[in-house]
């Protein structure tokens, strides 16, 4: 009897372990192990897409929401941005090749393969159809959690919507 009980115990633990989700949260790894050079985060972007990242009238500084946002995040990892400017056929396979460590795209839903990819889920904005966020090699889960728990926190305090009033004239983050 006792037996039986026992083992009932364990398969009704297993079924609900089944069940239930890890929650992901970033380790105590130091960013700059999470990146490919350290102190540094490099990004992948098309600087053609106003107001969300393109050239200042000099053609020298990017700027934008996506820029602005991307620097704040830096800021609040202790990491420097620096911006690899491509072009929307090469984010991806730049990405797959390592030239920098995340980049920002918009694409179809559909269109996310997310067995290669991972997205950073607060920076992920519905725009003409179409979504625009943070994009990973799926290995990166860890400096994935950072950057959305860095960019989460920028949401609560404001900034973002500061960004957001700075380049579309409505805060953009919540749905307005």
């Amino acid at each position: 009897m006792k037996r039986t009980s026992y083992l009932l115990l364990i398969a009704v633990i297993l079924i609900n372990l089944m069940g239930c989700q890890r929650e992901s949260v970033p380790d105590d790894t130091p960013i700059e192990n999470l990146t490919l050079e350290p102190g540094s985060l490099k990004l992948g972007m098309s600087l053609d897409k106003e107001p969300f990242a393109y050239l200042d009238d000099e053609q020298i500084t990017p700027e934008g929401f996506d820029v602005e946002c991307m620097k704040a995040i830096a800021e609040a990892l202790g990491v420097k941005l620096e911006i690899i400017d491509t072009t929307n056929e090469n984010l991806l396979p730049s990405l797959d090749a390592k030239i920098y460590d995340c980049a920002i795209a918009e694409m179809s839903p559909e269109a996310l393969d997310e067995t290669k990819y991972l997205n950073v889920e607060s920076y992920t904005f519905a725009y003409e159809g179409d979504i625009r966020t943070i994009f990973l090699d799926k290995k990166n889960e860890q400096l994935m959690l950072r950057l959305d728990m860095a960019f989460s926190e920028l949401l609560d305090n404001g900034k973002v919507g500061e960004i957001s009033q700075k380049h579309f004239n409505n805060d953009i983050t919540i749905g307005d």
